[in-house]
């Protein structure tokens, strides 16, 4: 092959040294490793860096240790992204290689993949053996095949292998917008109308570019209770944005609507295998109803769970907090909009540059 592979590695902080020399070693020996602290840019997305990285990889290793093992945060998500990645492989094919830097018990989940242990004599050896012989396994590149690709701005993400027919792939997305009186102060709500209308010749693009799947839309409005303001899922292409208008009391019946888009989620209507849908959650101030029982129903579904979800703060009264457990990861931030141009990036952001991520994992 022209292209080295791509080897990425997952690990616990607390293991970085050891990761850093396993780095070394591979780029020594003529690998491709994919590291986070030598590959990520300042001022890049680190979230999305490695989520991109862990789906163009040809390999993942999973560093594991006693600090890793019971780890939270991030680390979870990369082994449950390179888990179903897995799952559009082979049986016979190497990806997936838990690699042991003590004697510890891999996670259940990694069990079914033997791992390799670098604190024995023969360790490094057997690591690049299975990568040079699932390296013989990978599809030849473009020197036979045409790659097809997905731009967007300044950035590339590749799709490969391609799949197996040309039916486009559904990926949901769902807006879930405060309405309370609030919104009506300094302008936010008229803001909020336009970012959202700004976002979707963007959007439009985007999903023109990706062959594989048909980027639907959707949009619940809470305060006084919730309702869908769009409720069939519209493609994109048709999609055309009615402006939101505010109630006259300050209610922010979040934790219904999240309920109302748990009801959507299930399966059916969803389907049982397809593109994880994109959730995300508007508001200035916090709920007044139980947001806690809401996210529990949401979660409960496995599209809920399964979602890319991402929260935005509108103004310094918005609640971070609820919007920190929306998302589900203690190491994401919501993003903050304190004026309309601030908003409208954001807007534009969550519609167009995190959909080509869940666009190539398919669940």
């Amino acid at each position: 092959m022209t292209k080295k592979p791509q080897i990425f590695l997952s690990y616990a902080r607390e293991d970085e040294k050891q990761v850093k020399e396993l780095y070394q070693k591979l780029t020594d020996a003529g690998f491709n490793p994919w590291l986070d602290k030598e590959n990520i840019l300042p001022g890049q997305n680190w979230a999305y860096c490695i989520t991109k990285a862990i789906q163009e990889s040809d390999f993942v290793l999973v560093c594991l240790s006693a600090n890793s093992i019971n780890k939270r945060g991030f680390l979870q998500k990369e082994i449950e992204r390179a888990l179903d990645i897995r799952k559009e492989k082979l049986e016979s094919d190497i990806y997936l290689i838990p690699v042991r830097f003590e004697d510890c018990k891999p996670p259940d989940r990694l069990q079914a993949y033997q791992w390799v242990d670098l604190f024995e004599p023969d360790g490094w050896a057997r690591l690049a053996k299975a990568i040079q012989e699932g390296t013989k396994q990978l599809i030849p590149d473009t020197e036979s095949q045409t790659r097809p690709s997905i731009s967007f701005e300044s950035q590339s993400v590749d799709i490969w292998p391609p799949s197996a027919t040309s039916t486009k792939r559904p990926l949901h997305f769902i807006w879930i917008v405060d309405c309370s009186a609030t919104m009506s102060v300094d302008g936010k709500i008229e803001a909020l109308n336009n970012a959202i209308r700004e976002a979707i010749p963007h959007l439009q693009n985007v999903a023109r570019k990706n062959p594989h799947a048909e980027v639907l839309l959707r949009a619940v409005k809470f305060s006084r209770g919730a309702e869908w303001h769009v409720a069939q899922p519209t493609s994109v292409e048709q999609f055309q944005w009615q402006d939101l208008d505010v109630d006259d009391g300050p209610y922010r019946d979040m934790g219904r609507a999240l309920k109302m888009v748990a009801q959507q989620l299930k399966i059916p209507p969803m389907p049982a295998h397809g593109l994880p849908p994109v959730l995300v959650l508007v508001t200035d101030g916090s709920p007044t109803d139980d947001f806690k029982s809401g996210l529990e129903v949401l979660m409960n579904e496995p599209w809920g769970k399964k979602a890319v979800r991402l929260g935005i703060a509108i103004g310094k009264d918005a609640d971070h907090k609820c919007l920190r457990q929306f998302i589900g990861n203690s190491e994401l931030q919501p993003l903050q909009a304190n004026n309309a141009d601030a908003l409208v990036t954001y807007i534009k952001w969550a519609s167009t540059e995190i959909i080509p991520v869940p666009n190539l994992i398919v669940w």
